[in-house]
């Protein structure tokens, strides 16, 4: 059920997201001379547990932590909707059948990808259309949850969506815009995986910064009200090095859906849709015992 509210959440805003990812642009780019998709990734590291003070020999630890590199592409209508091929190369059971057939019928298309897999499917995309595919991949090193947003401005919106019973729901929602919001954690199952949990968004406006507490202390973080659908919401997966497509699947023409206005936009020669890929990278860092002095400080 969709939960409205007024109660701000920390997160990132990934505010260079819109800088980076431009919106839909009215004129087509020149494809790069070379394609660069996946810059070096550089981990994020949390601050580790204080070492005990008792006197016991200090021991060395391995510290787990999480980076992820994000692409979006924009692709005319139909480039990826409309075609098997992509889909061909990724695992989309990987999320269960019943709630991929439920995303799917909401618009949006889902798959798990492994590392020997991204050369066919960046070919598939980059064949799609070269000189339209928008390629920008982005370091994100966070603890805190993602936000994506679509780089679209402001508008009233009114979004339908199927209820896992098969009902349809609808938001009406004013001067906001769409975010998939992606919570983290590495699996507590295994060090060799992440889990990250994607929640849709609309959101209407930012409340302001309030402060939060987080594992550095306290710090002002922006509030956001809106909707979180969370009948939408989906937890999957991703081995370390492996990637997520999260991408329009054939509803996307359908007006008014959630997945059309989520993963489309209107240009003037046309409508457009985004594909977004993920991939988490755990690090592990081994951290050196600490010296007496830094034990009881």
């Amino acid at each position: 059920m969709p939960s409205s509210r007024h109660t701000p959440h920390p997160t990132v805003a990934v505010a260079l997201l819109l800088a980076l990812l431009p919106a839909c642009r009215t004129t087509p780019e020149p494809a790069p001379t070379q394609r660069r998709w996946l810059p070096d990734s550089v981990p994020f590291e949390s601050d580790a547990p204080a070492p005990t003070a008792d006197g016991r020999p200090a021991v060395s630890r391995t510290q787990l932590s999480a980076s992820f590199q994000l692409l979006r592409v924009e692709l005319p209508l139909g480039a990826v909707s409309d075609s098997q091929k992509l889909w061909n190369h990724v695992d989309e059971e990987a999320l269960g059948s019943d709630q991929a057939m439920l995303l799917r019928q909401n618009g949006f298309r889902i798959g798990l990808g492994q590392p020997a897999d991204w050369p066919a499917v960046q070919a598939i995309l980059v064949a799609s259309h070269p000189t339209l595919a928008k390629r920008k991949a982005v370091n994100l090193q966070t603890a805190y949850p993602l936000a994506i947003e679509d780089g679209q401005p402001k508008r009233d919106q009114t979004i339908f969506y199927y209820r896992p019973d098969g009902t349809l729901a609808g938001q009406s929602v004013d001067q906001s815009r769409n975010v998939l919001r992606v919570d983290h954690e590495i699996d507590p199952q295994g060090a060799d995986a992440v889990l990250l949990h994607v929640l849709p968004e609309i959101r209407r406006r930012d409340t302001g910064l309030q402060m939060f507490r987080t594992q550095d202390g306290f710090k002002q973080l922006p509030a956001y009200e809106g909707v979180s659908i969370r009948d939408l919401s989906f937890t999957i997966r991703v081995p370390d090095g492996w990637f997520l497509v999260i991408a329009p699947g054939p509803r996307v023409n359908q007006t008014g859906l959630i997945g059309r206005e989520f993963m489309s936009c209107a240009g003037h020669d046309g409508r457009y849709e985004f594909v977004y890929v993920i991939w988490p990278t755990i690090t592990r860092s081994l951290l050196a015992p600490a010296t007496d002095s830094n034990a009881q400080g």
